[in-house]
């Protein structure tokens, strides 16, 4: 039986493999772990250049970056907070 894991460490690129990465980033976007998620986006744009998940990849990895620039806002204002 082949397991996601064996297909991820295979060095082909194929559709199957494709798909998981993007079900992995919108997986891991969905339970707020935006870095994560960006980090399997990036890989589909990197290495799936021709995928037809690009486009998918490229707006997801669109919101995953949104999503750390509000936790960066957030962790700034509470920093500030600290100082006052």
């Amino acid at each position: 039986m082949v397991y996601l894991q064996d297909i991820l460490k295979q060095k082909d690129q194929t559709p199957l493999k494709a798909q998981i990465l993007m079900a992995l980033g919108n997986g891991f976007l969905a339970r707020g772990h935006a870095t994560q998620a960006a980090y399997y986006y990036g890989i589909i744009l990197r290495e799936y250049s021709k995928s037809s998940h690009v486009q998918s990849a490229l707006y997801y990895l669109g919101k995953a970056m949104e999503e750390l620039a509000e936790t960066e806002k957030q962790i700034g204002r509470a920093s500030c907070r600290e100082r006052v």
